[in-house]
């Protein structure tokens, strides 16, 4: 599309300068950009089409299994479009890594997103298609590129699935809320998934991506609480399967800091072969030594016995950015300890986006 806009635009501005004074070759000009301009429009019925996306690769080292390797973490491609009121979303995954805990499509090209909102006024919005459902904040605003760390947190991984289903959002300047229903972990079968969230915030950018990157100098922060209630979960364990969420961010200047607190009930446990019903909590800082060019942070997380018994990991991590997260390298150290066995695992990667 864009050779064709290109050479029309040749085309113009030859044709123009070519038979007219200074002054009639600029108006003529205009006139004819103008009419381009409005064909196009005409011709896309208004629409505004956005295309962006993302590289993301990595070498992993596992000091306990002694192996190392490369991986394409991710090769992201996002399509948006708005139409009147409604706005259409749609990411796409050629990878083929899993993006998420209960990613059963891990190895295959596939559709992360895909729906369609309608925005009923500036304050209300209804979502339906396939989307993560609101719950931890992270795990709802942003996706792999922005991420700080190389590796999700457990909290984040677990909670970045997408679903099948409908939600109602709310946008009151510093309150947001989002409440709705999905298919949960029987897909379409006769049990549903409630969730809903709600968060209070201040400041610009914040709760879009890990770090201080692009913080402003006054302080930004956001605290939220979220609840999930899985009944297929219940049907298949006996148990309750209520998961709820705390969490806060906040980024000032080169600073950035946050943490969550997830409880899941024991229908959770019993469904992976966990240790009962816990909570599983993570708290991390940056800052950034180089004003926008080098920043350091440390994670510290504790899975209880959840789902791995004793799990707990410390990273880490250090990321050099060339044009904020859009061109960036990160270097990870995650220490992992658990009942088990303990190990050590180094990642480097970059990531390049549009």
């Amino acid at each position: 599309m864009n050779r064709t806009v290109f050479g029309a635009l040749a085309v113009l501005a030859t044709s123009t300068l070519g038979y007219a004074s200074e002054t009639e070759e600029w108006l003529g000009l205009d006139k004819e950009l103008e009419s381009l301009r409005s064909t196009m429009t005409a011709s896309q019925g208004g629409e505004a089409l956005g295309i962006s996306g993302f590289f993301r690769t990595t070498y992993t080292y596992d000091s306990d299994a002694d192996l190392g390797g490369f991986n394409i973490d991710n090769v992201r491609l996002d399509f948006s479009a708005t139409v009147e009121d409604f706005e259409i979303y749609v990411q796409y995954e050629a990878s083929g890594t899993p993006q998420a805990a209960t990613d059963l499509f891990a190895g295959v090209e596939r559709v992360l997103d895909a729906y369609g909102a309608w925005n009923l006024s500036e304050e209300f919005k209804v979502t339906f298609g396939q989307f993560r459902p609101a719950f931890l904040n992270f795990s709802k605003a942003q996706n792999e590129d922005t991420l700080f760390f190389a590796n999700r947190s457990f909290n984040e991984f677990f909670w970045a699935s997408r679903d099948a289903g409908v939600e109602l959002s709310g946008n009151f300047e510093s309150f947001r809320w989002w409440a709705g229903l999905s298919n949960g972990f029987d897909g379409t079968a006769d049990e549903l998934a409630f969730f809903g969230r709600v968060a209070f915030g201040t400041g610009e950018g914040i709760g879009t991506v890990q770090g201080a990157m692009d913080a402003s100098e006054d302080l930004a922060f956001q605290v939220g609480g979220g609840l999930f209630l899985d009944d297929s979960i219940e049907e298949a364990t006996g148990e309750d399967a209520l998961a709820w969420a705390l969490d806060a961010q906040l980024a000032m200047d080169i600073f950035s800091a946050w943490g969550d607190i997830v409880y899941y009930d024991e229908g959770y446990s019993v469904l992976a072969g966990g240790g009962g019903d816990d909570t599983t909590w993570e708290l991390a800082g940056t800052v950034m030594f180089v004003p926008e060019r080098w920043e350091a942070g440390v994670r510290y997380e504790d899975q209880g016995d959840v789902f791995i018994p004793g799990l707990t990991a410390l990273t880490f991590g250090i990321n050099h950015y060339r044009a904020g997260h859009d061109a960036k390298f990160f270097l990870d150290l995650a220490i992992v300890d658990n009942d088990i066995q303990d190990t050590e695992q180094l990642t480097l990667g970059t990531n390049l986006g549009w």
